[in-house]
């Protein structure tokens, strides 16, 4: 039942989910990554607000090609594509119709669907950070995300299948007429119905993401090399979706995260500095209640296994950035990042093993973003009471130019960090 054209749909809803995480998460995603390997001075806190917008047309498939968004939805509707429902009474009656009206090549032209999508996210995560000794610092951020949805689609028949409809109706045959007009005016929505999913698309959603802690340890530092070591963890506190949500809008995950960073700045000069950073993140498996997909094409699916084994891939990043300080207050850096993410992995004893296999298809990504910014870092002029406030309020901007399995985003992130002794 319209099989190609539900994994297309249902490919998009996937992508969505990939914009509702920061890091340490199902999937990668594209943020601002300018950073530093200092550590907080003993008893300084750090707090603030770092707030991220996202918005994409575009996402590279698995063959690393850059596809338009709203191509995923054109598709062109056969009679073939008809008699594929499920219910074989159906499927007999309505050939025996297309015959009797004359139609007896169902490779013909029934219609074409297309739809419109667009999502925007808004991330804003609230930042904590205490310097425990000289050399340690511990840090906690927790994001809240607001999700704004709109999509619409429609079909149009083709002049076979209006002339169909028209002698079907005007020889009685009413609730055949309407069997087929449900099922080509909205193909998805009626086997949304026929599986019992939430057909509604949400409009908007907003909620608390997954509460990520981590700790940066100065490990060397001198006048040309600081390096620095951290760990990270993950904890589940955002919300999921439900089970029989068609649109998944990930918030959060139900699984914890573990990390180790590494990273080495290099002091060229007292104005140029560069860093090498590098982070492993290890996303452990967890069992959830999961729609396991009938064949591979078609990934909408009636059944259900509660017990679903889900341990999705890990994840490699890492970055180059150079920062240049005009001065004690101005300062700017660019870079490049590199991120990349194993396949997801499925399992279960309710069904064969190959239908959780399907779940697992193009799981795999890679990610290549560059990113650029501003900084205004007050403190300098703060301790000599020249500002009274001691701030840094940064701007970048990040974009990736080549991926696979992941949605071509641009995300403008504007962070303000506040201190306290």
């Amino acid at each position: 039942m319209i099989k190609k054209e539900q994994q297309r749909i249902l490919k998009i809803f996937l992508v969505t989910s990939l914009f509702l995480h920061l890091s340490l998460a199902k999937d990668l995603i594209n943020t601002s990554v300018i950073d530093a390997s200092d550590v907080l001075p003993k008893s300084v806190f750090i707090f603030g607000d770092i707030h991220s917008r996202f918005s994409f047309n575009d996402y590279y498939d698995e063959n690393s090609n850059k596809v338009a968004l709203g191509s995923l939805f054109q598709d062109n509707l056969s009679f073939n594509d008809i008699l594929e429902d499920e219910d074989p009474a159906f499927r007999d009656i309505t050939e025996g119709a297309l015959r009797a009206y004359g139609i007896n090549d169902f490779s013909d032209l029934a219609g074409s669907h297309g739809a419109s999508f667009s999502i925007k996210t808004k991330v804003d995560n609230f930042f904590l950070g205490y310097g425990l000794t000289k050399k340690l610092s511990i840090f906690g951020l927790l994001p809240r995300v607001n999700i704004t949805t709109n999509f619409s689609n429609k079909f149009t028949s083709s002049s076979k299948l209006q002339n169909l409809l028209t002698k079907l109706k005007s020889d009685g045959n009413y609730s055949q007429a309407e069997k087929i007009e449900k099922i080509t005016n909205n193909p998805i929505l009626y086997k949304l119905e026929e599986y019992n999913y939430n057909p509604q698309y949400i409009g908007q959603k907003s909620n608390w993401g997954d509460l990520r802690i981590f700790s940066r340890y100065n490990a060397y530092k001198s006048n040309l090399l600081n390096t620095t070591l951290g760990l990270l963890v993950a904890f589940p506190t955002g919300s999921t979706d439900h089970l029989d949500d068609f649109m998944k809008l990930y918030i959060g995950d139900n699984q914890y995260d573990l990390g180790l960073e590494a990273l080495q700045e290099v002091i060229l000069t007292k104005q140029f500095k560069s860093l090498l950073s590098f982070q492993y993140i290890n996303q452990l498996p967890f069992t959830s209640n999961y729609r396991i997909p009938i064949n591979s094409n078609n990934p909408l699916s009636p059944d259900i296994d509660n017990f679903t084994r889900i341990n999705f891939g890990d994840q490699i990043k890492t970055a180059f950035q150079s920062t240049y300080e005009f001065n004690k207050l101005f300062s700017f850096a660019a870079g490049y990042q590199f991120q990349m993410k194993s396949t997801d992995r499925y399992s279960g004893s309710k069904y064969e093993s190959r239908r959780y296999n399907y779940l697992e298809e193009n799981t795999n990504q890679r990610m290549h973003s560059y990113f650029m910014g501003f900084t205004i870092n007050t403190i300098q002029a703060f301790l000599k009471k020249k500002f009274i406030l001691p701030i840094n309020l940064t701007t970048t901007y990040t974009h990736q130019f080549a991926g696979k399995n992941v949605p071509i985003s641009h995300e403008l992130q504007v962070s303000l960090l506040s201190f306290y002794k």
